[in-house]
């Protein structure tokens, strides 16, 4: 893995209508030595204030200092990977179509630039959302409501927007919403109409023919062979097969593809955002005149010898159908065949201008046709989730390595740059598609090997005499979840994350997603050292108004991953949620200080070191 990517950006900005608005603060508890003494009586005291916002914050005594009871070049781990824009279900939503239109078209042999409309990226999801709830492309046209949808995207009146979007959404989401309905796909019977056309006396005149001189049955057995397996024969232009082949491998090497792109099961569109479309010159349509003489043909001796190479075992003889080669399933016609294009997934023929919608150009590259394309694109969504780096980091490293990252984004050293101004640029880039921020975390690291960050007994960091103290303390988090009266009591086995405390290592723009604790136990988290981590939480009565919030702004993610909550994987942004009425609240964590989630009460904390 390599390092974290990232854009730099200024710290002087104007505000912006969508900027995040930070939720109100949770309580905020300092309890004196007598009240800390006892960690569940304190916890039960402060519960009914505590409970109606769902998380809290602890301020221990200011005398209460435990040691970090960790070696930082010992203690080691791998981190996940964690894509900021992937991380916002809505943002996610948005991406994952993008990637289906992306797929649509790199099927189809083109590539997909997004334009930018009045210096900003065109939504293509919103505005396909916005035609889609307006009845679709044809009434919208029809009623004239495209300056009703630029409105609604947000764009300014008076500027002819709405032209500028028809247009748009013409060319690259059209085509995708007739795919969607299937009004592309030959109809049933079509398939077995043109099976009798073979012996159609007027097929003559669609499909030239060559007629060979007298040749010896060896020859022509091995003539029957390679048309067999269609492999390209030394006739004349004149052939349409051979005159398709030779447009079609000048196509592909007029086109720069990266590595996995073209017919790729998963196109990454992240990383063809700024991709160049080309777009080839129109070709002219050149008349094809049908002749019944007989051709030469030179004899193809060599290209036997070829095929026997590349090919083990020789396909059975098989009489070539030359409706295969140069019929159009739509019209069934096999001239004009400067505009047959053959398909690279089951070698079916198609003018560019019997589909549908028809193709203004002939595709540069790969090229699939509508029964391929329904099957690669009918494939289902895999699950999200984060991918481990490949590189195993200490402590002292992973730390090192967020100083620099945290220091060169924001242009400044770390300590001076403001909390609230990473808030708000994580919260914008989570937003962003144009912009693939990548960080790593540190989740779920198992204590039991490396220490929780406070000593134990008779454990490898050795404590000193003053800090003794510590290791029986009630809020030492090795010993709290087994303590009188906790319920864990009766858990004899070890459990991370129940009975032994995991141990996190965040950095700028981390993020730990939204989740319930299991079992809606509570949960208490210390934070032994670096920046300061913001919380957000929910009171657990709003516990299934938030899930049925994200359900319904996201319904595409559940649909595909029912328990996506469980998770761990996914966010939103508290404003959003807030403005459906889901109450959130936050809070920054400091070095030494406590936070306490109550039971159900709906979490997401984004750690910075």
């Amino acid at each position: 893995m390599s390092s974290p990517s990232f854009h730099r950006v200024e710290t002087v900005s104007q505000p912006r209508p969508d900027e995040f608005k930070p939720p109100p603060e949770c309580p905020v508890f300092e309890p004196s030595w007598e009240e800390f003494r006892d960690p569940y009586a304190f916890i039960n005291k402060i519960r009914p204030i505590a409970e109606k916002t769902g998380i809290c914050k602890v301020r221990p005594p200011p005398d209460w200092q435990p040691p970090f009871a960790c070696d930082v070049d010992k203690l080691h781990f791998v981190p996940r990977i964690q894509r900021l824009n992937e991380l916002e279900a809505q943002t996610r939503v948005k991406l994952n179509f993008l990637d289906k239109i992306a797929k649509f078209w790199d099927l189809q042999g083109c590539s997909l630039k997004i334009p930018h409309v009045e210096r900003k990226i065109l939504d293509l999801y919103k505005l396909y959302k916005l035609v889609a709830d307006e009845g679709g492309f044809e009434i919208v046209c029809q009623d004239r409501r495209w300056t009703k949808i630029a409105l609604q995207m947000g764009y300014s009146p008076g500027k002819a927007i709405g032209s500028h979007l028809r247009g748009h959404y013409e060319r690259m989401l059209y085509p995708y919403t007739l795919f969607q309905s299937g009004a592309n796909l030959l109809a049933p019977d079509l398939a077995s109409k043109l099976m009798g056309l073979e012996a159609d006396p007027e097929l003559e005149q669609c499909v030239q023919k060559p007629v060979p001189p007298e040749e010896s049955v060896d020859t022509k057995e091995l003539k029957l062979q390679e048309q067999a397996q269609r492999l390209p024969a030394p006739v004349p232009d004149t052939c349409p097969s051979a005159r398709r082949a030779k447009r079609m491998k000048c196509e592909i090497t007029c086109v720069k593809t990266e590595p996995g792109e073209a017919g790729d099961n998963k196109p990454n569109l992240r990383r063809r955002m700024g991709s160049f479309v080309a777009k080839p010159e129109p070709e002219k349509e050149i008349p094809i005149v049908v002749k019944q003489e007989p051709l030469e043909i030179k004899e193809p001796i060599i290209e036997a010898e070829k095929s026997k190479a590349r090919y083990k075992k020789m396909i059975p003889l098989v009489t070539p159908n030359p409706v295969d080669l140069v019929v159009c399933l739509v019209c069934a016609n096999g001239g004009d065949e400067d505009r047959l294009l053959l398909c690279d997934g089951c070698d079916d023929s198609y003018h560019t201008y019997c589909l549908i919608p028809p193709l203004h150009d002939v595709p540069r590259g790969d090229w699939r046709c509508p029964k391929c394309l329904a099957q690669e694109c009918s494939k289902p969504h895999e699950a999200f989730g984060f991918e481990q780096a490949a590189r195993d980091y200490s402590l002292r490293a992973f730390g090192q390595m967020a100083d620099a990252f945290k220091s060169d984004y924001f242009n400044m050293p770390v300590h001076m740059v403001p909390t609230e101004l990473v808030e708000k640029e994580f919260w914008r880039l989570v937003g962003a598609i144009e912009e693939d921020v990548t960080v790593e975390y540190g989740a779920d690291i198992a204590s039991k090997e490396f220490g929780s960050g406070f000593p134990i007994p008779n454990g490898k960091f050795k404590v000193s005499p003053p800090d003794e103290k510590y290791l029986k303390c009630g809020w030492n988090l090795n010993n709290l979840a087994m303590m009188n009266p906790s319920v864990l009591t009766h858990v004899t086995a070890d459990i991370c994350g129940m009975t032994l405390p995991w141990l996190y290592v965040g950095m700028c723009f981390s993020s730990f997603c939204w989740h319930i604790e299991d079992h809606w136990s509570y949960s208490i988290n210390y934070l032994h050292w670096g920046e300061p981590k913001t919380w957000y939480g929910a009171p657990g009565f709003a516990a299934e108004q938030l899930e049925s919030v994200m359900k319904k702004l996201a319904p595409e993610l559940f649909e595909s991953q029912p328990d996506l909550l469980h998770q761990l994987v996914t966010i939103m942004n508290p404003n959003t949620l807030m403005a459906h009425g889901v109450p959130i609240y936050r809070t920054n964590q400091c070095a030494g200080e406590f936070v306490i989630t109550f039971p159900r009460a709906p979490q997401r904390l984004q750690p910075r070191l």
